[in-house]
């Protein structure tokens, strides 16, 4: 068996250390991401019940419309489920706010996508995987969020993020449309906090 140099072994380990960090940087980075603390006017706790997360999902779309509304509960969800957490799925059909930079490309303002959502809570700490499909050039994204409920501070705090692979002819407006998909995640956290110090 050959010999490996102690220069050799080093300079092994430097390119392992590297590829690593760049794995890191890679697997960390996404194209959009935002954090929000937003006041609460009651002591809360999470509830992910039909009621509520369709009411949730109505005021998401500006009151458009939400069709084909499947919830049901989920036994575990293996990479969500935390302590003391209950699990469920979602999938409706709604419509989507079209940026007015892309009316050169959509003429209506509004188009039809197909949501799937996955939520885990329990009283304080909630897990979302939202997953949009069917959407005009962009086809389908994931949005993925935590929210913790700070009752000593009444706050609660959200941290979501989403990757989004744009067609190559979107590119121009790329910081607008991350830009809409940024302030639509910063609407949903306030729709979300809304709902724990209201009756639904």
């Amino acid at each position: 068996m050959p010999r490996v140099c102690k220069k050799q072994k080093t300079s092994l380990l430097r390119l392992q250390l590297l590829t690593i960090c760049i794995s890191y940087a890679c697997a960390t980075q996404h194209d959009i991401s935002t954090d929000a603390s937003i006041p609460l006017s009651c002591i809360a706790q999470w509830n992910i019940s039909s009621a509520t997360l369709h009411k949730v999902a109505y005021m998401w779309t500006h009151e458009h419309k939400v069709t084909n509304w499947n919830f049901k509960p989920m036994p575990n969800v293996a990479d969500m489920q935390f302590e003391n957490s209950t699990c469920a799925c979602m999938e409706y059909d709604t419509v989507v706010k079209v940026p007015k930079s892309f009316v050169d490309f959509i003429p209506a303002r509004v188009t039809e996508t197909h949501v799937y959502k996955q939520v885990c809570a329990n009283s304080n700490k909630l897990i979302e995987r939202v997953r949009f499909s069917k959407i005009l050039f962009i086809n389908s994204f994931t949005i993925n969020m935590q929210s913790t409920i700070n009752n000593e501070y009444q706050r609660a705090d959200f941290s979501a993020t989403s990757d989004m692979p744009l067609p190559w002819f979107t590119h121009p407006l790329k910081q607008i449309i991350y830009s809409h998909v940024k302030k639509s995640m910063l609407e949903y956290m306030h729709l979300l906090a809304d709902s724990l110090c209201t009756e639904f």
